[in-house]
């Protein structure tokens, strides 16, 4: 069972591998706990530490399992009405410019987990455009999972509170107590994988195409190459 034990310095490049693919660094305290998950997918797979890392290179199921199981999914719906009236002011600024007034308005949720920042800022701007200006906004993660369940765009009941009043008339009950926006407006929602610390990896934004980026859930110096 040896052979499924990580050493220390064994761990030191994994943790560095981890965070280049993922885009931030991992606390410290988290090195016990990523320790474990991998040496768990080791046995899993029947390889060692070398042989798990060739692998993974190659294997895009098996790197996104063991990527998945490291990244844990955190976000939630917009919870003080300031930020909401931030996002609705923002958005009509933007609109009140003649330029603006045949563009789409474009925002992006990044770190959006399973989409709960991308819906609020839908719901934002649905209020503030109220159907006068085109608008498209994108979420993007490296959890695949959760990207999966931000497309499914399916919510409990129980987070129903913390969105205000005002905006639920854009919202469904589909069923098995859950919520979702309604279909008309989910239409304008895109979802994708994204590393930020990886240049070379294609996304669906142009530099400069966004009005509105929100990042609580990554470290802002990850942004300055999207000024």
């Amino acid at each position: 069972m040896q052979q499924y034990h990580l050493s220390e310095q064994a761990l030191s490049l994994w943790l560095n591998y981890v965070e280049h693919q993922v885009g931030f660094i991992l606390p410290k305290s988290q090195n016990n706990w990523v320790k474990g998950i991998i040496e768990r997918h080791m046995r899993r797979n029947a390889l060692d530490s070398t042989a798990l890392l060739q692998t993974i290179v190659q294997n895009t199921t098996i790197y996104h399992q063991l990527i998945d199981d490291i990244l844990i999914p955190r976000t939630q719906f917009f919870r003080h009405l300031p930020t909401f009236a931030f996002a609705e002011a923002v958005a009509n600024a933007w609109h009140l410019q003649p330029q603006n007034q045949q563009r789409s308005f474009t925002a992006w949720s990044v770190g959006c987990s399973t989409g709960q920042e991308a819906v609020t800022i839908a719901l934002c701007l649905e209020n503030a455009l109220d159907g006068m200006q085109v608008y498209q906004v994108f979420g993007s993660d490296f959890h695949q999972q959760s990207l999966i369940d931000a497309t499914l765009g399916n919510y409990d009941n129980a987070e129903k509170p913390f969105i205000p009043a005002v905006y639920h008339h854009y919202l469904k009950d589909v069923g098995r107590d859950k919520f979702s926006l309604i279909p008309t407006k989910k239409s304008q929602w895109q979802f994708f994988s994204k590393n930020l610390v990886d240049a070379q990896q294609p996304m669906p934004l142009e530099a400069g195409q966004c009005q509105l980026i929100v990042c609580n859930n990554v470290l802002i110096d990850d942004f300055w190459q999207f000024e």
